[in-house]
């Protein structure tokens, strides 16, 4: 900018003595040294004290993939520093362990609530106690809590992106075994919802965005 405003001056001060406004003496001479030394301290100078200045970080937030379940990989559909959207399938685990116990589950529930079904019409026809009707159903309620916590497990195996965003650092392979240990991040994620500017000033601290956690 400052180069502009001097050749503007040098122009303004051709055409004046080009077409003899002014002459060209020794004032005119040495007044665009002049001119430089009022725009460094009358125009400069002080804004370059009141505007920040300094290298501009582009802050993402990373988040670490950690499956909830572990088990072996199957599929890894997902490519590095690709950009996907919220929801698209990062990698899926061998979901056969998760559905047998899903199926175990549902058929020992059926029973006990074929049993429940006895008992309640024994008791109501005074050939069986309370207590036993109390049993099934304590029993069935307890097969089924375990029933809701085993299909969620067998929808955890497959590990969904969090957000929009990318991989990046990504080494896992088909055959790999992935556990659900918070330390064992299986690929890094990238965030790109949220960008966090920060400008590293002179008479300042270095603006800085915090990490999120993990998002499921």
């Amino acid at each position: 900018m400052i180069v502009v405003l001097l050749n503007v001056y040098l122009v303004t001060l051709f055409c004046l003595v080009r077409f003899g406004i002014v002459r060209f003496n020794l004032f005119w001479k040495v007044s665009p040294i002049l001119v430089l030394l009022l725009l460094l301290i009358g125009l400069f100078i002080p804004m370059n004290w009141g505007a920040p200045q300094g290298t501009a970080l582009v802050v993402r937030n990373s988040v670490g993939i950690v499956p909830d379940v572990a088990g072996e990989v199957t599929e890894v559909p997902v490519t590095p520093n690709t950009p996907i959207k919220a929801g698209a399938v990062l990698f899926q685990i061998d979901p056969q362990p998760f559905k047998a116990k899903v199926d175990a589950l549902q058929a020992q529930l059926d029973f006990q609530r074929l049993r429940l079904s006895e008992a309640t019409r024994l008791q109501k026809s005074g050939a069986g106690p309370v207590f036993d009707v109390e049993q099934r159903q304590a029993e069935v309620e307890q097969l089924a809590a375990q029933l809701v916590g085993a299909k969620w497990d067998l929808d955890k195996t497959v590990v969904r992106a969090p957000a929009d965003g990318y991989v990046t650092n990504l080494a896992l392979r088909v055959g790999a075994r992935v556990s659900s240990l918070p330390l064992s991040p299986v690929m890094a994620f990238i965030d790109t919802r949220i960008r966090s500017l920060g400008l590293r000033c002179p008479r300042s601290t270095p603006v800085t965005s915090r990490q999120t956690s993990p998002l499921k």
